[in-house]
């Protein structure tokens, strides 16, 4: 939303509009892109979007839940970059709405409610002997007229002949314009086809085409109508035409469904569909759109969370605190991992969560693949609004900074983008919530600033004794390297004939990858190339790898000794 930064006045003056919606953007440099999952005031329900900015996010969504976790999974923090590619699939039951008349159907590209208070209006055009197609969307401001619908081109005969005609035939089964015929001769009884065009088909599929041609006839002249946008459609959906006199005056050829169809494809909130075994209505007043309907998400996301599951994302945030809908997404990381596909997942609660709601939720997950937000608080948008945000809508930001971060890079002390939160919480039950696996934040007051920041990244499967499991940072390193070394070895390894120096080889190009890995890819620190064994059996390779991995810095002891100043004159 644009906002003013002029005068408040009338008199004449000079007022700037600063719109800084186009600011959020995908993180290009990010390797975990994010699925969100939640309700919105428009997109199609239960398809993934890919979006890649907030512009084409609000246009598509409207509002609502979804477009805010969008918000502030792109702009999370003051120090971190936030989310790469985010995939936003609304979760709402939403339909859209329809008109119907004769072989005309409108229906809305808004799916919900609000698509009932879409108007459409098709009426003449006496001007032009066209028509004219309106549609009006008040709520949001919207008004577009598509005028000079139908006419595509003229034909006029300029030779010698007493009489001309043209005629287009239509096929009675399929309503497809088959034959496009030019006739001349002294009167009606002597008229022969001088041209006959083959419509929908080979060279005259295209109007233009078609066109050029009985231009270039030495006694006919054919134009391209030039009002209304592009007339070049496919020859087949011309409109029938008995014969025509074109010798006392130019002929227009008509394709009104066609043109319908094609002037209004690009339209916001509108698709228009044409039946040509029914005749199109001559005209209609004003007319809502009806039958759209929005309802409440199912119960069950089991089937929308397989339907991201292959998108190559990594990181899941559905916007909901139901506990039984976190479960599910548990199950689902949880199988997925187990065939090979490594996600994960951060949820969050409800407003003001009591210590024993939020460490009963994270009992009741216990997985190393899901993460859980403790906090809910307040942060201001970009139209203005200061949005109080529950703990399931804060997941998205956090799920923002993780996206952005390198792999294996810790979320520990990243600063975020609130104002403030709803309940503050005491040092000993800050270390209590995140040594029991729920993801806190923390205010910080220095001398010279405050902000709030991320406490650290446990999981909820909270065993202190598995690090892997019990850190996200460490488990996206796990994930990602064994992930990365799987690929290696199946692409250029499973299906191989082996040799006598076939361990020799394997050897050597898990040290090169792990050479890599530590000095490119950041994944680990360092590893001893002794500690690389590779021992063949029959058709089974077995590779033992000693690794250390880059951890995140937790913790850091400054001794500081004083000692005594002797001062002398």
């Amino acid at each position: 939303m644009a906002q003013s930064y002029g005068y408040d006045r009338e008199r004449p003056r000079t007022e700037v509009f600063l719109d800084s919606s186009n600011l959020g953007a995908a993180n290009v440099a990010s390797e975990k892109p994010l699925v969100l999952m939640g309700s919105a005031n428009g997109g199609q329900p239960h398809v993934p979007h890919l979006i890649t900015n907030y512009a084409q996010a609000r246009e598509m969504f409207r509002g609502g839940e979804l477009l805010d976790a969008i918000e502030m999974a792109w702009n999370p923090s003051p120090t971190a970059q936030g989310a790469g590619k985010i995939y936003a699939m609304r979760t709402d039951d939403a339909t859209q709405a329809k008109f119907s008349n004769g072989g005309l159907t409108v229906t809305s590209k808004l799916y919900g409610a609000d698509a009932n208070s879409i108007q459409v209006e098709y009426a003449d055009n006496n001007l032009t002997k066209s028509k004219r197609f309106s549609v009006y969307f008040t709520k949001e401001r919207y008004e577009q007229v598509y005028d000079n619908i139908g006419n595509i081109f003229t034909v006029q005969y300029k030779g010698t002949e007493a009489q001309a005609t043209i005629s287009i035939e239509v096929d009675a089964n399929t309503h497809l314009a088959t034959r496009l015929v030019l006739s001349a001769g002294a009167d009606a009884e002597s008229l022969q086809p001088l041209r006959t065009y083959e419509l929908g088909q080979g060279v005259y599929q295209d109007v233009n085409v078609l066109v050029n041609d009985i231009n270039n006839l030495p006694d006919f002249e054919a134009k391209m109508n030039t009002l209304g946008g592009n007339k070049n459609i496919e020859t087949e959906y011309l409109d029938e035409l008995t014969a025509t006199d074109v010798k006392t005056s130019q002929v227009v050829v008509t394709a009104v469904g066609a043109d319908l169809i094609n002037q209004v494809s690009n339209d916001t909130y509108v698709a228009v569909e044409v039946d040509r075994a029914q005749a199109l209505p001559a005209s209609f007043t004003l007319t809502n759109l009806s039958g759209a309907k929005t309802e409440p998400a199912p119960a069950s996301w089991a089937e929308l969370f397989s339907k991201v599951a292959d998108l190559g994302a990594y990181y899941i945030v559905p916007l909901t605190a139901e506990e039984a809908i976190h479960g599910e997404l548990s199950q689902f990381l949880r199988d997925e991992s187990n065939n090979g596909n490594h996600l994960r997942g951060f949820v969050g609660g409800k407003f003001k969560e009591s210590i024993e709601t939020m460490r009963g939720r994270q009992m009741n997950l216990r997985n190393s693949r899901v993460d859980l937000i403790g906090n809910s608080g307040t942060r201001r948008m970009s139209d203005g609004r200061v949005y109080n945000f529950p703990a399931y809508m804060y997941a998205a930001l956090v799920g923002g900074i993780a996206s952005g971060l390198d792999i294996g890079e810790p979320l520990t002390y990243k600063r975020v983008n609130i104002e403030a939160l709803d309940m503050k919480f005491t040092g000993d039950q800050l270390d209590q919530l995140n040594n029991s696996g729920i993801i806190m934040t923390e205010f910080v007051r220095t001398r010279t600033a405050s902000y709030y920041r991320i406490v650290s990244d446990p999981t909820t499967y909270n065993v202190a004794s598995d690090p892997v499991q019990n850190r996200t940072s460490l488990g996206e390193i796990s994930d990602f390297l064994t992930t990365e070394i799987r690929t290696v070895l199946d692409e250029e390894f499973i299906g191989t004939r082996l040799r006598n120096t076939s361990a020799s080889i394997l050897k050597n190009r898990v040290e090169s990858f792990l050479d890599r890995q530590k000095d490119v890819g950041g994944l680990i620190v360092d590893y001893n190339p002794d500690d690389v064994q590779v021992i063949i059996t029959g058709n089974t390779a077995r590779i033992n790898i000693s690794v250390k991995p880059a951890q995140g810095l937790d913790y850091i002891n400054v001794y500081i000794t004083y000692e005594d100043v002797e001062l002398t004159a």
